[in-house]
């Protein structure tokens, strides 16, 4: 194990204003740093009550009024006002790990194995959730369309790669994830242990419309996304990736009339 100190932002996927430590192992690295100043951790506060106060307001509208279409405004809206605040203090989204990967084999690898953990957990967890804890199916009746439609899957798969995999990943893995470990001051790896059950916790209530089971899901989905984030040196494209092909895999299983025998719906 080798301990670095430094202040350079210029490597790929590195980047901040603190003194940061980095603990490296065979392969990857892992993100550890510093304890956050307290104004850093009041700005921080206020921009996450800004930014998830708008989407849950949009989203909230949404849900309730049956109106698919303002839940992906609601992350279209965050995205946008986070790019206001990044903007603001002369920052982009590479502070947040959208940044070309140092090692495009590990990412690509992250990504193989990311999509096969998700689809051997969901089908292994959902009965078991379904059974234990909510006696819910999931609920994917907002994707019948896409069900032998090639027009509903090209639409569909145009929404997952550009709201669900880019819209999702760079606002909840990417500022979500990292803001909320700020609002912790305490050093070290458990800030940002609570930070992924948080921001998890959050993205899963996001997929509130396919009924607690999906909220369950999608948090563990989340969990996974994080992993893949840090695995990857803290840079979007693994999750990114990990998202887009997972979910075409399931428009393509739902296209195919599969997700039965596959995904066990119902």
């Amino acid at each position: 194990m080798i301990l670095v100190f430094f202040r350079s932002a210029n490597n790929h996927c590195h980047f901040s204003v603190l003194r940061i430590r980095w603990i490296m192992y065979p392969g990857f690295e892992i993100f550890c740093d510093m304890p956050v100043q307290q104004s850093s951790r009041s700005r921080a506060f206020l921009e996450l009550t800004l930014v998830l106060g708008l989407t849950a307001l949009i989203y909230g509208i949404g849900y309730f009024t049956d109106n698919n279409a303002l839940g992906l405004v609601s992350i279209a809206a965050a995205w946008a006002v986070i790019r206001t605040l990044l903007r603001r203090r002369h920052s982009g989204w590479g502070e947040y790990g959208l940044c070309r990967p140092s090692r495009w084999k590990r990412t690509l690898a992250l990504t193989l194995l990311g999509v096969a953990v998700l689809h051997a957990l969901i089908r292994t967890l959902k009965p078991l959730i379904i059974k234990h804890i909510t006696g819910a199916p999931l609920d994917i009746s907002r994707f019948e369309a896409v069900r032998g439609d090639p027009l509903a899957l090209f639409l569909g798969l145009l929404i997952v790669w550009t709201v669900a995999a880019f819209g999702e990943e760079m606002v909840f893995r990417g500022y979500v994830l990292n803001r909320t470990a700020e609002l912790f001051g305490f050093p070290g790896k458990s800030r940002w242990l609570w930070a992924v059950i948080l921001s998890s916790l959050v993205f899963g209530l996001g997929h509130i419309y396919q009924g607690w089971t999906g909220v369950i899901l999608s948090a563990i989905a989340g969990m996974i996304y994080c992993g893949a984030y840090f695995l990857d040196g803290r840079c979007l494209w693994a999750p990114i990736l990990i998202h887009g092909v997972y979910d075409t895999s399931a428009f393509l299983i739902l296209f195919f009339g599969q997700d039965r025998g596959f995904l066990g719906s119902g």
